[in-house]
């Protein structure tokens, strides 16, 4: 045996994975989008077929995600938006997370939680009765609710229901939610509101 291959057998090669926005740009050639643009333009045709799932996004964006190299800008995305680039890189959110690194909400149509497939509700019945559970709202967004609550079209911040709807996302993620300010959180409502009680 060489030194060589004593060496290789102690301390073997270590394949390092790209993260964040240049694990994107990767699954997206993957995908077999070979520009930016391509897979634009298919996201562009995926919101207009499922508009209530999906956002379109530009080419523009893609390339601020694409060169994200902490993640920060990943984090802060639309989620209709980064649900319709998951979905057409042929990702869930698991399969997301680990090759990218940041945790996303389910990709309709790719997992069945996500999807309005089944528009009676679940065909399996829940085993436990369902309760209330109230979250606790985010600082951020009762700052949004105190700035924007009485504005037209925000009638859903007051609406106890609504709120407690969207701050589920900072229950479920934690602080790595990418919602860090009260733009942020205004982002996210007008993703939101469309489905939000009033």
């Amino acid at each position: 045996m060489t030194l060589q291959s004593t060496y290789s057998a102690m301390f073997p090669a270590v394949i390092l994975m790209a993260r964040f926005g240049e694990a994107i740009m990767e699954l997206r050639e993957l995908a077999g989008y070979e520009k930016q643009g391509e897979v634009a333009v298919a996201s562009t045709k995926l919101s207009e077929e499922y508009p209530e799932l999906f956002q379109a996004f530009s080419q523009q964006w893609l390339s601020r995600i694409e060169a994200d190299s902490a993640g920060d800008a990943i984090k802060k995305a639309r989620p209709m938006m980064i649900a319709a680039l998951a979905y057409l890189l042929k990702l869930d959110s698991a399969k997301f997370y680990d090759r990218v690194g940041i945790a996303i909400a389910p990709v309709p149509l790719r997992e069945r939680g996500a999807t309005s497939a089944f528009p009676n509700g679940s065909p399996i019945r829940p085993v436990v009765t369902p309760m209330e559970v109230t979250v606790e709202i985010p600082r951020e967004l009762q700052d949004l609710i105190d700035q924007y609550g009485e504005q037209p079209g925000f009638e859903a911040l007051k609406n106890h229901k609504s709120v407690q709807i969207l701050a589920v996302r900072r229950a479920y993620m934690g602080e790595e939610d990418g919602l860090q300010t009260v733009e942020d959180w205004r982002d996210y409502f007008l993703d939101m509101r469309r489905w939000l009680p009033k």
